[in-house]
């Protein structure tokens, strides 16, 4: 399962690399995409250039850094703090899942490694 979610964050990062190359570096790509789902928190964000050009870096980074949780248990907490931020993100910029969306309470699936791993130190 964890293999699994490593490699959907993974591929949809590479995804958008490599189908829209440069493209989720512009601001107008991002805007257009909360333009289309109208939320007032991103139609704020939508005004500011650097923050579109942001909320795609990273996104992208996020996505594509992901398989770093499999190779490092001590990024975990990063990686899945980071998680909860990013779907968070989604929902309150494009609207986009829920609150309490699927992913984040997938991100079980990770916490039984690092609990036997802690109780057997």
């Amino acid at each position: 399962m964890q293999l699994s979610m490593v490699s959907a964050y993974f591929l949809a990062g590479l995804e958008k690399i490599l189908i829209g190359k440069m493209s989720w570096l512009e601001p107008n790509n991002i805007r257009v995409h909360i333009q289309n789902h109208q939320t007032i928190f991103g139609l704020w964000l939508s005004e500011y250039d650097f923050i579109c050009v942001g909320i795609g870096l990273v996104g992208i980074l996020f996505e594509i850094l992901f398989p770093i949780i499999v190779l490092f248990q001590e990024f975990r907490w990063i990686f899945l703090s980071l998680g909860v931020i990013f779907h968070l993100g989604n929902f309150l910029v494009l609207g986009v899942g829920a609150v309490f969306h699927p992913w984040i309470l997938l991100y079980v699936i990770w916490f039984e490694n690092i609990t036997l791993k802690q109780s057997k130190s």
